[in-house]
């Protein structure tokens, strides 16, 4: 019988809170964002932008289809172009609407994404992974991301009866589709 170490401990985990938000930009815009509490995931769903995490020389430009997850509290930026002044994301997620938030002069990118806190006993599980764990489009690592978070969205958009049940499942999809590909 095949033993899988990995199913065994995340099943052991336990998703203390979650939190899910979308950002709709387009023009020129730039957003400083504070370390965040927890796991970061995020997909681009639509246009591309820059990706500057606190502690990594080199910005990572981002196109749709692309995932990206932060297992380690930075701060990270997302911009149009890397030259511009940034805003808080308080600025930004203070007017959301359906926790999609805007920002810029237009609409050509969207992006959605979460924030997990598995506890402790992840801690194991992350310390391997880079400061940025990048997915990008076109593997079937990103297919299974981005449709985990678009299901999350849905479930953000419009909640019904199991929806705490079903994030918590999906940030663990996320989570093993992530660690499968940086253990490979």
């Amino acid at each position: 019988m095949f033993v899988d170490p990995l199913s065994e401990t995340l099943a052991l985990l336990d998703t203390q809170n979650s939190f899910f938000a979308g950002l709709q930009a387009g023009g020129e815009w730039a957003i400083d964002f504070p370390p965040p509490e927890g796991i970061k995931f995020n997909a681009v769903l639509e246009g591309t932008c820059w990706l500057k995490v606190e502690g990594v020389e080199t910005p990572l430009h981002l196109m749709a289809g692309d995932c990206f997850l932060l297992p380690h509290r930075r701060a990270f930026s997302l911009c149009s172009d890397l030259g511009l002044p940034a805003v808080h994301s308080d600025t930004i997620y203070r007017h959301a609407v359906n926790g999609i938030a805007r920002c810029g002069t237009a609409h050509d990118f969207f992006l959605i994404g979460g924030r997990f806190a598995f506890g402790d006993e992840a801690s194991l599980l992350l310390e391997g992974l880079p400061s940025v764990a990048l997915v990008k489009s076109g593997s079937d690592q990103a297919s299974v991301l981005n449709w985990a978070l678009q299901r999350l969205a849905q479930e953000m958009i419009e909640p019904s009866l199991g929806s705490a049940l079903v994030v918590r499942h999906l940030g663990h999809i996320m989570l093993v589709q992530v660690l499968r590909l940086y253990s490979s």
